[in-house]
């Protein structure tokens, strides 16, 4: 019994047994987890392994990363999402506003809103409020991998400045970077990871690999990197680190369902502009 254990567990370390998905990386096929947005999809060919969102406030990076997390619960892949921003009240109804279509006002207008938010609990969307720690979330992966066997599963964190939040900030926010690292390793293939980042202040309004706020790893770190910025309340996501492809896509992205009386309301869903740069 020891002797086919051992074996078995030999056998795991070897290369060569997934011809498929090494096919597939190799002719640079679209791999990982789609985003919804067209455009941006074509041109990245998914996002794969570690992939962060960096931008300056109201960047709408908890917009696009809870639009992600929606379209890809609606394709029925699974997804974790570690929130440390917004809370469960506000991150349902900016979830029902996306999958939806509505704003803020037309979603408190509806008699059946109670039902809809039921419906919530239908999609593989799961979701983590709080103080969280790295064997908490490699626990609910590896549940999630077993439950939806053959499907990829989404990790995102939402923010790496919040879940480090420490009095050695920089220590924190880059062990953090090297434990979701390792995570990508341990479901290499399986799993996509979005780690959201704040800008360093002096690198507002740029794209910029090397911006990341209290640490230098993000861009060594991940294998893509997308850039939003606001500009003139455009939304821009530019691609400025794409390890496995080519770098530089660059996408305008308008903010829609924001309520008409309150300029100062969330959006709720980023949709592609026709023009292109």
């Amino acid at each position: 019994m020891q002797e086919l254990k051992d074996q078995t567990f030999l056998s795991s370390l070897r290369l060569g047994h997934d011809v498929d998905k090494f096919l597939r990386s190799l002719r640079k096929e679209i791999s990982g987890i789609m985003t919804g947005l067209d455009r941006l999809d074509n041109q990245l060919k998914g996002l794969a392994g570690f992939v962060g969102i960096i931008g300056e406030p109201k960047a709408c990076k908890s917009t696009l990363a809870l639009q992600i997390a929606a379209y890809n619960a609606s394709q029925g892949n699974s997804v974790l999402f570690v929130d440390q921003e917004n809370g469960k009240m506000r991150l349902s109804q900016r979830l029902l506003c996306n999958l939806h279509g509505i704003s803020m006002g037309q979603l408190r207008q509806l008699r059946n809103v109670g039902e809809l938010y039921e419906q919530l609990s239908q999609l593989p969307l799961h979701f983590h409020f709080g103080k969280v720690d790295i064997e908490t979330i490699d626990y609910a992966i590896d549940s999630l991998m077993m439950q939806n066997k053959g499907k990829p599963v989404l990790l995102i964190v939402d923010s790496l400045q919040a879940v480090a939040r420490n009095v050695e900030i920089r220590t924190s926010i880059d062990q953090w970077l090297l434990d979701l690292d390792t995570l990508k390793l341990k479901y290499d293939g399986q799993l996509t990871i979005i780690v959201i980042s704040e800008k360093r202040r002096g690198a507002y309004g740029v794209a910029s690999v090397d911006s990341a706020k209290d640490s230098g790893r993000v861009e060594y770190k991940v294998e893509q990197l997308l850039d939003l910025r606001n500009q003139e309340g455009q939304i821009i996501i530019e691609c400025t680190v794409n390890r496995d492809g080519p770098k530089g896509a660059k996408v305008p992205l308008n903010k829609e369902l924001q309520d008409p009386e309150n300029e100062h309301s969330f959006t709720f869903t980023l949709n592609e502009e026709e023009r292109i740069f």
